[in-house]
């Protein structure tokens, strides 16, 4: 039987590949995961103090969620108030030749008789995303609690016309200025 030496050189170079192969891949899989962890770092550093290290990749845990609500910032809450002073709900809509025919039904809830207002009427669609804004203004009394309604000719888009029209748009008041029966005033 004669020996084949190429034969054990052949093995020999197809086992380094396979060693060399396995390696490679180990030696990427080790790059990603760093490139990985510095990438997330560098998001949680731009994202400030919090859980960071957690979330790129290290050993700190993420901290116990807080049970208080989050205080509102002293413009958020004069919003939410300014808002929330008179209701609104979109009580008739017609197709006019200026744009559309609208009523709305307005309801005093900031709890005090009130003289006069200025301000909007803000129509948003059902996920609340901002339509349109309709000026408003009332220079007769309305008292705490008394409803009234509010009509007039607007142009209004296309899109606008026909949320309102199907009923699947949400309207609400904005108060810009508002005095009150007792003379006191408001304005935001």
């Amino acid at each position: 039987m004669t020996k084949k030496p190429w034969i054990y050189s052949v093995c020999g170079l197809l086992a380094g590949l396979l060693i060399g192969f396995v390696a490679g891949r180990e030696y990427l899989k080790y790059e990603l995961a760093e490139g990985m962890k510095s990438v997330g770092k560098k998001i949680a550093a731009s994202m400030g103090p919090g859980p960071g290290p957690a979330l790129a990749g290290g050993s700190e845990s993420l901290p116990a969620a807080s049970t208080k609500p989050a205080e509102k910032t002293a413009a958020e809450t004069a919003e939410a108030r300014r808002m929330g002073m008179m209701t609104c709900e979109v009580a008739g809509c017609k197709k006019d030749t200026y744009g559309a025919a609208l009523d709305f039904t307005i309801v005093n809830a900031t709890g005090k008789d009130v003289a006069s207002f200025t301000g909007s009427i803000v129509i948003c669609d059902a996920s609340g995303q901002r339509l349109q804004a309709l000026k408003i203004e009332r220079t007769t009394p309305v008292t705490r609690g008394e409803s009234f309604t509010k009509s007039g000719s607007w142009p209004v888009d296309a899109k606008t016309f026909e949320l309102l029209f199907s009923k699947q748009a949400v309207a609400k008041v904005k108060v810009l200025n508002i005095r009150y029966a007792d003379g006191t005033q408001e304005a935001f």
